[in-house]
């Protein structure tokens, strides 16, 4: 084909035998046009056909073979837009005369050709092209715009009419025309013929928009009217025009479309008969719908019931359990139609009523009947759920006559139909769940029986969890009574040590009595301290205020007014301590002033003297609130005003600071002695329960394989507490080792990345979803410095949660940076995230998020992957973003070269 980028040399083909006029033509033109060669017809068809791109053809007539006519007549058929010349050394009309018809020759020129002749001729054929090809190029976007043009009309089925305002002549389309029943022909291109045609009810509307149109009142010419159709009938058309303005923009012409509207008032009016047919059947139909879609609504009404039930009772925290059951009842009544729903409980023979809620404006009479009652009382009820069978009594007229106690007792409650089914947790009957009206005659059915059924075991469930949770909150409250002691008493500790430190400094007395007391109120909040001197008088002694420490300025000067009070209590609280030289701690203590609102009126009241030789020289005055129970400890007070006390003799004072420091080894003895002896006193029944119900598997193996069976479920659940207690104990155990400081790092050079695959390999070895960690490596790898066993349990805590807290999410990623002065490492999950108000407690010892509680866990994992991270001299922080990403990051700091 011919080139059509104008931009690029024209592409010329010469064909010759003579080698000779092949070179010459190449030299003569190769700096103008891109030259190609032949020597011959059958040598150019094949380059043609290799390369379709020749814009001129230059062609020797005769030639080995076929002729240079022969060979453009083929070639046409391959490029029919190019140019043809043909050389000839002697004039040959007939070849030339063939030439011309076949090929549509461009020129012919005599050989020997001149250069400069040829290279005019060949640009003229060069010029000729680029006419040519544009030519192509704008028929060829004017056919597409015609085609546009008309397809667009055709699709909306508009006529088009162009107006000249200046001649008043009009130009009317053949669909214009056709739209009206008319041909072409028939209509003649006239204003008049479209004034004959418009309703005469329309004529003075069109004008008057007209004139609107063309006087700049109306923007848009928009105009709905009725033309006069062939068959004689009106027809309603749309007619949209636009205005055309001249250079000096006025207007000159409007060209615009009409079409036919009445197809669309038809449809309209169709629709309009086929709404009210269809509202005919609708309402036909509406009866027999009602009734099916009665029973699917309380279909659906039964099956939300028990989700909601389930849903609600799933996961709920062991608080909320009792008003939740309460509205779980009240939902089952508002479905069933009850009157009453309870729950009742069964425990050493008595019966009583645990949950109860009824319909509104209805009063219950349940517990009048129920509660506090023994089973001998109620024989008939208890018999039936006894056997696990429901208690069901439509009509209290129809209970046996033997059971006139019953009957009597659902009398006089006005109580005339109930329905009971039991309640059994672990095969032992536990309760009942009933339903009850004091309406007779109600009829109870499979739909009752079956809701009380699907309800009860939510409940069992729901039950089982909150024995199982009160457990676990029991030794959970031991544990954490333990950690509170033991923190209270390293919370003493450090209190002594700080005073015992400041003592044995080179400060005088009288900044460290300052530095004492600013300890002392930051114990907690709402503590105010006051620091008196005593002053010897011939009369006594009187005290004077050496520091305050309280929150507020404003307290200081209420503490002050208070001590100008010549009645104050301060003076009786000092003359008492002054008296004693002891410390001691007063309750409830009323100040004889109005106080701000940061100082309340009542206080507990702590008082320290200071003693140097051999007399009260100081003494503190502590304001506590009542919930501050650290300086109710006598012991703590003397330590205290014993520290202070022995400043003058600093050597004393080194031997007490010996002693506080030996007595808080005790303590962290203590707590690592209290925590093993626990941990252990709680192995030993876990191993027995262990222990047994082995046994127990291995009686049931020659029972009934159902009973087996269930059993075993049962058997199963209790194993797979009794591990999760293990685990938590070894985590106490953990913690308690840690505190006590016993556990040493054992620091030497590994292969970090090989130690992060095997746990990689382990973990992502146990995911039943099939997922798997991804670790990527940043920087050349190194060897690190740290306690491989350590960092593999911390490394393997954090995989672990970043699986279990990221279900049916991404799998997790691991990222390694070796850096010139660290190692870091990111695990990052993709799951549910950690809320910002909580990251701060996230390494807490049995700290759990909120969103977290329906994944199992301790609480302990991440206390102790820190402990171990610290022990390798590393630091572990946390990022978290809500329901898109946690990443945990650990560092280690290296020193490379």
């Amino acid at each position: 084909m011919a080139n059509s980028n104008l931009t690029l040399k024209t592409k010329i083909l010469y064909v010759d035998d003579e080698s000779i006029n092949l070179r010459l033509f190449n030299m003569s033109f190769k700096s103008d046009f891109e030259i190609y060669t032949a020597k011959s017809g059958e040598e150019a068809l094949q380059l043609i056909h290799e390369t379709p791109i020749f814009d001129i053809i230059v062609s020797d007539q005769r030639m080995p073979g076929i002729s240079g006519t022969e060979f453009m007549i083929e070639a046409k058929k391959t490029l029919p837009n190019s140019k043809y010349i043909l050389l000839t050394g002697y004039t040959d009309i007939e070849a030339l005369e063939h030439a011309v018809n076949k090929v549509g020759l461009w020129q012919y020129v005599k050989k020997p050709w001149e250069p400069s002749n040829l290279k005019f001729i060949l640009d003229n054929a060069q010029s000729s092209l680029i006419i040519q090809n544009e030519n192509i190029r704008i028929s060829h976007a004017l056919k597409q715009s015609e085609e546009r043009l008309h397809l667009a009309l055709n699709g909306t089925n508009a006529g088009v009419w162009d107006w000249n305002l200046i001649t008043n002549e009009i130009y009317l389309s053949p669909h214009w025309k056709l739209i009206l029943g008319y041909q072409p022909e028939e209509l003649e291109n006239k204003l008049q013929t479209v004034e004959h045609l418009l309703h005469p009810e329309d004529v003075q509307k069109s004008l008057s928009y007209f004139d609107e149109f063309i006087n700049g009142k109306s923007s848009v010419y928009e105009l709905e009217y009725r033309l006069k159709h062939k068959n004689g009938n009106y027809i309603h058309v749309l007619s949209r025009g636009k205005a055309v303005l001249d250079h000096s923009k006025k207007l000159n012409r409007l060209i615009g479309t009409i079409i036919d509207l009445t197809e669309k008032n038809k449809t309209q009016e169709e629709i309009k008969g086929y709404n009210q047919e269809l509202e005919e059947r609708v309402e036909r139909r509406t009866h027999a719908l009602k009734i099916l879609n009665d029973q699917l609504i309380q279909r659906n009404k039964f099956e939300h019931l028990i989700s909601k039930i389930s849903s609600e009772l799933i996961g709920i925290q062991t608080n909320q359990l009792d008003s939740q059951l309460n509205a779980a009842l009240g939902d089952i009544i508002e479905f069933n139609g009850a009157d009453h729903a309870f729950i009742l409980k069964f425990h050493n023979s008595e019966i009583t009523v645990e949950h109860e809620n009824h319909q509104p404006n209805i009063y219950s009479d349940i517990k009048k009947i129920f509660h506090r009652k023994k089973f001998v009382h109620q024989p008939l009820i208890i018999e039936k759920l006894t056997k696990g069978e429901a208690f069901i009594v439509s009509d209290v007229k129809n209970i046996p006559s033997e059971y006139t106690s019953i009957t009597s007792l659902l009398k006089d409650a006005n109580i005339h139909s109930v329905i009971m089914i039991p309640l059994l947790y672990k095969e032992n009957l536990r309760g009942a769940l009933g339903l009850s009206c004091k309406s007779t005659g109600r009829e109870w059915n499979h739909e009752d029986l079956n809701l009380l059924r699907l309800v009860s075991e939510i409940f069992i469930n729901s039950f089982e969890r909150n024995d199982n949770e009160k457990i676990l909150r029991k030794r959970d409250q031991e544990i954490s009574n333990a950690n509170k002691i033991i923190s209270e008493n390293e919370k003493k500790t450090k209190l002594l040590q700080s005073i015992a430190s400041i003592a044995n400094s080179s400060v005088k007395i009288e900044e460290a009595l300052i530095q004492s007391n600013k300890i002392i109120t930051g114990q907690g909040l709402g503590i105010s301290s006051i620091l008196f001197k005593v002053l010897p008088t011939k009369t006594g002694v009187n005290y004077a205020i050496e520091n305050i420490q309280t929150s507020t300025e404003q307290n200081q000067h209420e503490i002050k007014d208070i001590h100008l009070n010549n009645e104050n209590t301060f003076n009786l609280l000092l003359d008492q301590t002054f008296q004693s030289s002891s410390p001691s701690t007063e309750k409830n203590i009323k100040l004889n002033h109005t106080m701000g609102d940061k100082l309340s009126h009542t206080f507990d009241i702590a008082s320290i003297p200071i003693i140097a030789e051999d007399q009260t020289s100081y003494v503190y005055l502590i304001l506590l609130p009542p919930e501050n129970i650290l300086f109710s400890d006598s012991n703590l007070l003397e330590g205290i005003s014993r520290e202070i006390s022995f400043l003058s003799e600093r050597d004393k004072t080194k031997k007490e600071l010996k002693n506080a420091l030996e007595k808080e080894k005790k303590l962290g003895e203590l707590q690592s002695q209290f925590i093993s002896m626990a941990s252990h006193q709680f192995r030993t029944p876990l191993t027995v329960i262990q222990s047994n119900i082995e046994l127990f598997q291995m009686v049931m193996d020659n029972t009934d394989k159902v009973l087996k069976e269930k059993f075993d479920t049962v058997c199963v659940r209790i194993k797979d507490q009794v591990f999760k207690l293990v685990d938590l104990m070894n985590d106490v155990l953990l913690i308690g080792k840690l505190n006590a400081k016993v556990l040493k790092a054992i620091i030497k050079p590994i292969n970090i990345i090989d130690s992060i695959k095997n746990v990689m390999d382990q973990v992502n070895s146990i995911q039943k979803d099939n997922r798997n960690s991804i670790l990527t490596i940043h920087g050349k790898s190194q060897l690190v410095k740290i306690d491989q066993k350590l960092f593999t349990h911390a490394f393997t805590n954090l995989l672990d949660n970043a699986f279990k807290y990221s279900k049916d999410r991404t799998a997790p990623q691991i990222d390694i940076y070796f850096e010139k002065k660290a190692v870091t490492l990111d695990v990052t999950d993709f799951g549910r995230g950690i809320p910002k108000d909580e990251i701060n407690n996230l390494f807490q010892p049995f700290y759990r998020s909120d969103n977290v509680q329906d994944i199992e866990g301790t609480g302990l994992g991440l206390v102790i992957c820190k402990r171990y991270i610290e022990l390798n001299g590393g630091s572990i922080s946390v990022k978290s973003s809500p329901n898109e990403r946690t990443t945990f990051t650990i560092i280690f700091p290296q020193l490379y070269e």
